[in-house]
Formats: C-alpha cells, structure tokens, sequence
C-alpha cells in the first residue's frame, strides 16, 4: 500500500512537470527498503570492431627487420608471446608480447559487488594456410622449451592501433594470473577457473576497475621467461572465428533501479557494509583472527588507532589490556566502519561494543578514523556479544570443520535449510588466498573436503558465505 502511494505521488509530481531531481532525492530518501540486490551474468566477448588488444614486437636492432620495435600490431588475429628467431627472414631474434584490456566492464555498475570472474583464452587451430599454421611457430616440437606465462596488470593508458613495443605501457612488479606450461603448439584453451588463487586474484582485479573504471588498463601477456625458442598461441579479437576470441565471465550483485514513467531512471546505491568476524587461537587464546566479511578492495584494519594491515585477513597478538580493532571501506564516496574492543586478562577475553563518542575522525588527507585513548570502558560482557552490524561467528552445531589441526585434509560438512550456492575461501595469515571454491548446498546434508597436504605448517583463516551462512573458522596444518 506504501509503496502504491509513492508511485501515486510520483506520477502525480511528473504531471506537474517537476524536476528530475526531485524525484531522485525522493526515492532516495526511501531508504533500502524498496531495493534488493540482484545477481547478474554477464559474458564479454568482443569481436574485430570493439576488441581491444595488440601486439608489441622488437627484434635485434641490427638486422633488417629493426623497425618492428615501433610498428603497431592491432590487428594481429593472436597473441602471440614469444621468444624465437627469425633468421630466414634476416631477423635474427625477436621478442613480442600481448596486450588485452576488456573496456566493457565500465557498463557495470560501480556500486556492484562482484561475485566471480573467468577469463577464457583459446589457442588457434593447425592450418598450413594460416600465417601461423605451421610447425615453426612456438611451441614447435623440434625446439620447444618450458613457456610458462604470465598476465600482468597494466598500469598506464594504451590504445590499440598505436601501440608499439617502444611505446607499451607500464606493468605491475608481480604477475596477477598465471598461465601454466604446455608443450600443446595448437588448440591449446587456457581459463583462470583451473587455478582457484587465478579466480580469485581476477575476481578482485575486476572489483577495482569496475568501482574506478578510469584504472582499467587492462593485462600485458609475457613469457616468464623470455629466451627462445618459447612461445605461447592464442586467438586475438582479430580472428576469423569469432568461437576463439578472449571471453570475460563477470557474476555481480548489484542494487535494482526504478524506472520512472519510461523516460527517468534512478539508480539505487548500495549500503556500504564493513561486517567482519574473528576467531581466537585456542592453543594460544592472546592470539585473534579477523577476517572482512567482503573481499573486495579498500581494506583498512586499525588497532589501538594506528593501521595495522590493508589485506582482508590478518592475525594479531594482543598483551593483557583494553584494545579497540576497527575496520574501514570507502565504497565510492562513502565510508563505513566497525569497531569492537576488547579485553585481555588473565588469559580471559571479553568483547564489548565501542561507544560512537570514542571513535573521532582525523583530517581530510588522512581519510581514515583515530581513535582515543581517554575514557576508557569499565564494564564488558562476555566473548559472544555481537556489536550492532558486527558478525563474531562461533562454531555453529550446523557446520562442522574436522579434524582441526590436520596433517592432510579437511572435511566440512553444512546442514542446510535449503539449496543455495555458497563461497569458500582459505587464506593465510598475510591474507593471500591459498584455496578458493563454489559449492551448491542442498536441503540437508552436504559433505566436501579442503585439501590441505600442500600447504605450509601454519594458521590458515576459512570463510564460507552465502546468502544465509556465514562462517569464520582458523584452521591449523600440522
């Protein structure tokens, strides 16, 4: 009814012919209530005229084929990262990278949580009447060496039909996705959902351009090693067959919008959310864990007023006293925080909600909260207590995670009300992701293993989220 009598006052207002933003300051002062999120699928798959990548090439300046390092490769139908020689054609050695970026991700909204990435390359058939459909391409049998690759972040601006290898842009130190080798010279597909820390890394990448698309420069394709003969073949934008150009896979969440009367629509921004959890080492109970509840950027983790980590996850040992952790995200323009305090003696914790008049913010260059040391609590209640908007996860009877420590696996098993799909992360203690996976409960039971024979001795922080479980747990690998 409350609803029906808004649309009503609306429509009213637009045959009064007010203005636009009236009607946007209205709906947004209606709050969340009338707005759920949404999940979409969306497939990026851009063919000759919207494609965006490139070669770049350079060869022994001292041979006849020296320009190479300032011509401009746009339209070459593969990427071809690689390290070979030409001396039939008088080009002695050669050198040439790719470039790819996906301009695409800017219709995306902003605002929108990003659920999973894939990216998918695909290798080119064995044609002789191709230009590179003969065995003297990489990786040609008869000199094939090891060429794993690598895709980095690009840092600085490039456009495709100006790029050359003297001209490419800047890269990140360290790769983001890593592409494994393979001796397989022809229809050879890569895709980053072979690896669970590549989903996880390009999941968090494309987070960051879609809040700030002005920093999507896209990937730069390398060998790890660049000296021949290596190489690496996949199809460009540019092919013949549109079956074989690069595909991006996005899943997000995203607030609805309101169309009005078929001409106006209002876009509702998404609550910034700062919710975390934390468990304690029972082996050593002055030891805590916090993890975010949002893996996306813009992590900020204060203890006792001074920043401590920007990863999603850390681990922090506390003396006996009072200590206030606080967590921040800037999502767009908007700030939001948590923060807990609690209190160590004699080897007994105790968690209490912060009062607001304790928490003041610094200035404007900082862009992040201090806290003060006057006033401080004289009362707490039990480990337990969750702080308005705070998530503390205890073992719950309905998730079980065993044996704890373990020398080889892990076994969950989740008694669920209903199906729902559900995402499992396992980081180490400097927050890098060592384990990521889907899962789609069922009604009732569900049973599934983490393989842990791999991993280092050490603390490892477990999260499981979905639309309606929520679970926090530090695991140990013996």
């Amino acid at each position: 009814m409350a609803v029906n009598f808004i649309i009503h006052f609306l429509n009213l207002q637009l045959m009064k012919k007010l203005n636009v933003i009236v009607f946007a300051a209205l709906f947004a002062a209606l709050g969340n209530t009338l707005f759920a999120q949404t999940e979409t699928t969306v497939v990026f798959k851009p063919g000759p005229a919207i494609g965006q990548d490139a070669m770049v090439m350079m060869n022994n300046p001292s041979t006849s084929c020296s320009t190479w390092v300032s011509t401009n490769y746009g339209n070459y139908v593969v990427f071809f990262p690689s390290a070979w020689t030409w001396n039939g054609s008088s080009c002695g050695e050669g050198w040439g990278r790719g470039l790819l970026k996906f301009d695409e991700l800017s219709t995306i909204p902003t605002d929108a949580t990003i659920i999973s990435a894939e990216l998918k390359l695909y290798g080119v058939p064995s044609n002789a009447s191709h230009p590179h459909g003969n065995s003297s391409y990489p990786g040609g049998p008869s000199t094939y060496y090891s060429n794993p690759s690598s895709l980095y972040k690009v840092m600085s601006s490039w456009d495709e039909q100006t790029v050359a290898w003297n001209t490419q842009p800047s890269i990140a130190s360290n790769p983001t996705i890593n592409i494994p080798p393979t001796d397989a010279q022809w229809n050879w597909n890569f895709t980053t959902n072979s690896d669970p820390s590549n989903s996880v890394n390009l999941q968090q990448i494309v987070q960051e351009w879609v809040q700030n698309p002005a920093q999507n420069f896209g990937f730069m394709l390398k060998l790890n090693t660049e000296i021949y003969y290596r190489g690496l073949l996949f199809a460009s934008s540019d092919h013949s067959d549109p079956n074989l150009w690069p595909e991006l896979i996005v899943t997000y969440e995203a607030c609805e919008s309101v169309v009005i009367h078929d001409t106006v629509t209002i876009p509702q921004i998404c609550p910034c959310e700062a919710n975390f959890s934390y468990t304690v080492n029972t082996a050593y109970p002055y030891s805590y864990s916090f993890m975010a509840s949002n893996y996306a950027v813009g992590h900020h983790w204060l203890v006792n007023g001074n920043q401590v980590s920007t990863a999603p996850s850390f681990t922090y040992d506390f003396p006996n006293g009072h200590h206030t952790v606080c967590y921040f995200r800037i999502l767009k323009d908007i700030k939001c925080d948590k923060c807990i305090t609690f209190c160590v003696e004699n080897k007994e914790e105790r968690i209490m909600s912060l009062p607001e008049e304790e928490i003041k913010t610094v200035g404007e260059s900082a862009n992040l909260p201090e806290l003060k040391k006057e006033n401080k609590p004289e009362t707490a209640v039990m480990q337990g207590t969750i702080p308005p908007g705070d998530v503390i996860v205890e073992n719950n009877s309905k998730i079980k995670v065993y044996p704890n420590p373990t020398t080889k696996d892990w076994t969950v098993e989740i008694t669920a009300e209903k199906e729902e799909k559900i995402q499992i992360q396992l980081s180490d203690m400097t927050g890098k992701i060592v384990y990521a996976d889907s899962k789609t409960l069922t009604d009732g039971y569900n049973r599934f293993i983490i393989t842990a024979h791999s991993l280092v001795i050490g603390n490892y922080n477990l999260q499981i989220t979905g639309k309606t479980v929520h679970f926090s747990d530090t695991l140990l690998k013996q």
